[in-house]
């Protein structure tokens, strides 16, 4: 299993039915291109592949003009 720690500070579960980062924040609802992922403090691409056991961080990006 992977957890997914979401910014509102929710935490989902989710099998790694996804390759990479990205298949898994579109599988969980999230869009992709609205947060950053951190694993172990360390800032991942969206095409980084998973494995079992990741506990990954998701980021908001917040920007304004």
């Amino acid at each position: 299993m992977i957890t997914l720690e979401l910014p509102d500070l929710t935490r989902k579960l989710c099998s790694p039915s996804g390759d990479t980062i990205e298949e898994l924040l579109v599988a969980a609802g999230v869009n992709p291109a609205e947060v950053i992922v951190v694993r172990d403090g360390v800032l991942l691409p969206e095409d980084t592949p998973l494995s079992d056991g990741d506990h990954l961080r998701v980021i908001s990006i917040v920007h304004g003009g």
